[in-house]
């Protein structure tokens, strides 16, 4: 990188770890430019190794590093700071309305009888609701928030809404 540029990955091309650093990049006008790498390990790597001077990533991989100090996390890209990392601010403190962040979801077939898909709601909301899956979930750094039918539909067009201009802003294809 050029002096006053940053280098950053990400877990790929298309990756929320991607789109959180071109939204930050966006908002608050820096100079960033996105290395990428196909997957986390190898991009993991490289930060470790000095190649690159920052990296969003998932807690899931990236809390042992931190945890044994190998990797200093700068912030979280929810909307709030995360109870197993009360001192590192949350994305949007240090620049206001940058949230970024992964989700998932189960989907399935367009034609899949509701019956099954309501079963398969059910049984996975339970799963996730579940206080045991709720501490591990948590200890991983994730937030649990079940959505299902027409709440994750509206979910996933609030997202398509939000990550648009980003997408189109920063001219962002997928090969």
């Amino acid at each position: 990188a050029r002096p006053g540029r940053m280098n950053y990955s990400s877990a790929g091309l298309g990756s929320a770890g991607y789109l959180t650093g071109e939204l930050l990049k966006q908002a608050a006008g820096i100079d960033m430019v996105h290395v990428p790498y196909k997957g986390s390990a190898p991009a993991i790597n490289d930060l470790l190794g000095g190649q690159l001077d920052g990296m969003f990533e998932s807690l899931v991989t990236a809390t042992g590093h931190v945890r044994n100090g190998k990797m200093r996390l700068l912030s979280v890209s929810g909307e709030s700071r995360m109870k197993n990392f009360p001192d590192v601010p949350a994305l949007p403190e240090v620049v206001p309305g940058v949230i970024g962040g992964a989700w998932f979801g189960i989907s399935g077939p367009a034609r899949m009888p509701a019956d099954i898909a309501q079963r398969l709601q059910t049984e996975v909301q339970a799963i996730v609701s579940a206080p045991d899956m709720q501490t591990r979930l948590s200890e991983l750094g994730m937030t649990p928030s079940p959505l299902g039918g027409a709440d994750f539909v509206n979910f996933i067009q609030g997202e398509n809404r939000r990550w648009g201009p980003v997408i189109r802003a920063g001219k962002i294809t997928v090969e």
